[in-house]
């Protein structure tokens, strides 16, 4: 038996989810779908465990942290709860930039005084985007035109105990948008366009669970495989395997394609822009029972 997990506020809206479900009816294949949190579930019953839409995890970080400690012993989390607890929070774009991967440029303002001596040193805060390092579905997520409403959310970020991260807003995204690289147990499977969440009229996202997105397929160019390929090597590197599931999400800089995040955690991967693409990732979720 394998367990799909997700959140009571995300059960309806995975998208994923039913073609996924779908598919391992057809591989006659036993599965549940539960959440994270369900007192009631007994977890030992399960031959893996695989985190897909858990994406109240970032409000209750503390939680999830130590369900995933408890599962972890077992092994059959996926991904790995050494990559879950490493990717949720997004200081690994550290990790990744000594690595030589091009990430956009990333301040991480872990405390007060960072804030203060970024201030003496007149650092441009304007057009950038601040958001927490620990957050999911642009949530706490704001493009800020001028410095005075960036520092004003950094300190709100910093009051509420979160540790925000400040990135120049890449403006190609205007006109090009996003494109996500899914990988599944270390192989490509395709990829996405999507297009700008924080551009025109779309600027600020507090709190909700998660912004509707412009979804649709996407070839990708030699030079956003590259870099996908480029992470997913780090990933086995780092961690001894490929990860179940990956995704890469890249954006146009001013000299080529940058890192924006990298999604180990509970991204959406979109099956619906690629035909064939839930059964292919369930036929790695069985050959993990």
């Amino acid at each position: 038996m394998i367990a799909f997990v997700t959140s009571d506020k995300a059960l309806e809206l995975d998208d994923d989810m039913a073609p996924l479900c779908g598919a391992m009816l057809r591989l006659g294949v036993a599965h549940q779908v539960v959440c994270w949190d369900d007192p009631d579930v007994d977890w030992s019953v399960y031959s893996a465990v695989i985190v897909r839409s858990t994406w109240d995890y970032h409000a209750r970080i503390d939680e999830f942290r130590a369900w995933i400690d408890r599962l972890g012993t077992s092994g059959r989390i996926h991904n790995s709860a050494e990559v879950l607890r490493w990717n949720i929070d997004k200081h690994y774009l550290n990790d990744l930039a000594s690595a030589g991967i091009p990430i956009v440029p990333t301040t991480f303002v872990d405390d007060a005084q960072v804030l203060e001596r970024m201030l003496s040193a007149s650092t441009n805060l304007g057009n950038v985007v601040v958001k927490p390092t620990v957050s999911a579905g642009s949530n706490d997520t704001a493009l800020h035109a001028e410095d005075k409403s960036a520092v004003v959310h950094i300190r709100e970020l910093l009051a509420k105990g979160k540790i925000p991260m400040v990135q120049p807003y890449q403006s190609a995204i205007d006109e090009h948008g996003e494109v996500g690289l899914v990988y599944m147990a270390g192989e490509f499977s395709h990829a996405f366009f999507k297009g700008p969440l924080l551009g025109g009229a779309v600027k600020d996202r507090r709190n909700a669970l998660f912004l509707e997105e412009t979804i649709r397929p996407h070839t990708a160019s030699d030079e956003q495989r590259v870099l996908g390929d480029q992470v997913l090597s780090y990933m086995v590197g780092r961690f001894g395997s490929p990860p179940l599931y990956l995704r890469v999400d890249t954006v146009p800089g001013p000299t080529g394609t940058l890192l924006l995040e990298l999604e180990a955690t509970e991204p959406s991967l979109f099956f619906t822009t690629s035909e064939g693409s839930a059964d292919r990732f369930a036929a790695k979720c069985a050959a993990l029972g």
